[in-house]
């Protein structure tokens, strides 16, 4: 195959799953209701009282989904066997701690944003959606506050926007291009401007730490402590005030970490001593 017909493969690719990511999830979900709905005694009135049952089911098959294009799409060749993979770097939990940071850190960024976005008037009717969105995850208990934001979502999501659109872009132009377009789409797919923002914020720095590291265990780790600390300010509303004092303080070493990141020459993988100096 001709190089720029692979090129034009890999961006349609990155823009199909990038743009039609919530489509996917919607003909799941409504695959999977029509389904269990036919099945159960109690039709369709039965399947509306377990909704984030029904939601557990659907991400665990759209996780399925994205794992298999990631895995078909970007499988290893016999370059495998090169120097670039040879050298390829170990996870260090130095580095996790540092995710760990680097998610408070990117949502006291977001912290900071709703704040603003409160103060304007056209986006008034669109701060009472999202917080009465927010509010409704603590209905679901355990599931809808832990289980489905905290450990499906993150890996869901990174899995596509991180895996396949940012190496779908990677195959088309190299550098900050796939972390720009992949935070874009990951944004985009929220739909709200307020929650567009903010994910795009994350997305970024996401991105610029998998393409430095190369594995999509640490954006993933990004993803999970940002959407545990803002699970827990649903679960513990009365400690609102406390965990935004908290994140916005951890955006300046969470902004030092990145930074360090950033500053490291080539992808990630040239050489275990580059590695061993930032971590």
């Amino acid at each position: 195959m001709r190089p720029n017909t692979r090129k034009i493969l890999f961006l349609l690719l990155a823009l199909a799953v990038g743009l039609g990511y919530p489509y996917l999830n919607m003909l799941v979900s409504n695959g999977v209701y029509g389904l269990i709905s036919a099945m159960m005694q109690g039709g369709a009135r039965t399947v509306a009282q377990m909704p984030y049952y029904i939601e557990l089911f659907c991400d665990l098959i759209t996780g399925l989904i994205y794992a298999g294009i990631l895995i078909l799409a970007f499988r290893r060749s016999k370059a495998a066997d090169s120097d670039e993979y040879k050298t390829k770097e170990r996870i260090r939990y130095s580095t996790l701690l540092q995710c760990i940071v680097i998610g408070a850190g990117a949502l006291g960024l977001s912290t900071l944003w709703v704040m603003a976005a409160g103060k304007i008037p056209m986006l008034a009717e669109e701060m009472q959606l999202f917080e009465k969105f927010n509010s409704m995850h603590s209905y679901g208990g355990f599931l809808s506050i832990i289980v489905l934001p905290v450990i499906l979502a993150p890996i869901i999501e990174e899995i596509a926007f991180r895996g396949i659109v940012f190496q779908g872009m990677e195959k088309v132009r190299k550098g900050v291009l796939p972390i720009l377009i992949s935070a874009f789409l990951f944004g985009l797919m929220h739909m709200m401007l307020i929650q567009s923002v903010y994910t795009f914020i994350m997305g970024f720095i996401a991105g610029i730490i998998y393409s430095k590291r190369r594995n999509l265990l640490y954006p993933i780790v990004i993803h999970m402590t940002n959407n545990l600390i803002s699970s827990a300010q649903v679960a513990f509303p009365q400690a609102d005030m406390l965990i935004n004092v908290i994140v916005i303080a951890m955006i300046l070493p969470a902004g030092y970490f990145v930074y360090r990141v950033w500053k490291q020459k080539g992808n990630g993988t040239e050489s275990l001593a580059s590695y061993n100096r930032i971590s």
